[in-house]
């Protein structure tokens, strides 16, 4: 069976997602297709490694994703794959791979031979799944590691000050806040303490409850633990983002009790 994942910040009010995945289905027939996302903030690649990177595992071993964020329409523009933990990311070495992995370098990875041909971006994108899933990569690229460093963040837990400091990794379609601060970390300094969350952008938010799941009895805005493993802001039913204009790249401050 094979299996491909989207992901980009093309939306959906344009046909260009459609006519991707109907190619796709022309090249590779039975192949399943599942969207990640297409909502991502326009050109936002560090949006897209955080989504991809705690997403992927949702689906089985040797899925192939496609990033299509940023991606360029130009024919002097070489498309990468990458192999990691028995899956296979396929996109432009623009940073999202530094972001995504730790020493990216030392993974298996190729680019399309740039000698081929000179079809655009898109369609060397497609050609490199069929090949992939054709035992052909082998015949029609060049090893490659020089990747493109980016700048990679992470929440950051400050023991003399008994605080946590993260950001707004992106907004989700109900408003929801979604924190780049894993639940692992915040339950591990959080240790049963009280607690106060503030966004320095949203002076007058202060959070002192988080719950598990959603609480349709809060009436407040909450901290809760969402699929990807992070902490996010919420309000049952409300738009929360909205309400309290956060915006993505906010800052996030936990202080403990």
């Amino acid at each position: 069976m094979k299996t491909i994942t989207l992901i980009s910040d093309w939306k959906l009010k344009d046909p260009y997602v459609a006519m991707f995945k109907a190619k796709l289905a022309s090249m590779l027939p039975g192949a399943q297709q599942y969207d990640i996302t297409h909502a991502i903030d326009l050109f936002n690649i560090e949006q897209t490694a955080f989504i991809l990177k705690n997403s992927y595992k949702a689906f089985p071993a040797h899925t192939l994703h496609i990033i299509l964020t940023d991606a360029p329409m130009a024919n002097n523009v070489f498309p990468v794959l990458v192999e990691y933990d028995k899956h296979y990311f396929l996109g432009e070495d623009n940073g999202i791979f530094s972001m995504m992995f730790d020493n990216p370098e030392q993974l298996r990875a190729c680019q399309y031979h740039p000698t081929i041909d000179n079809s655009g971006y898109v369609d060397k994108l497609l050609e490199m799944a069929r090949w992939l899933f054709t035992d052909q990569l082998q015949d029609h690229t060049s090893p490659y590691s020089s990747f493109k460093l980016s700048l990679k963040r992470t929440a950051l837990y400050e023991p003399q000050l008994n605080k946590i400091t993260g950001r707004v990794a992106y907004i989700d379609a109900v408003c929801n806040a979604v924190t780049d601060i894993p639940v692992s970390m915040f339950e591990e300094v959080r240790n049963g303490r009280p607690f106060v969350a503030t966004l320095p952008s949203s002076p007058y938010l202060r959070i002192t409850k988080c719950y598990e799941h959603y609480n349709k009895a809060e009436k407040e805005a909450f901290l809760v633990y969402n699929q990807l493993g992070y902490v996010e802001i919420a309000m049952y039913r409300s738009n929360v983002a909205v309400l309290a204009d956060i915006k993505v790249d906010d800052t996030v401050e936990i202080i403990f009790g």
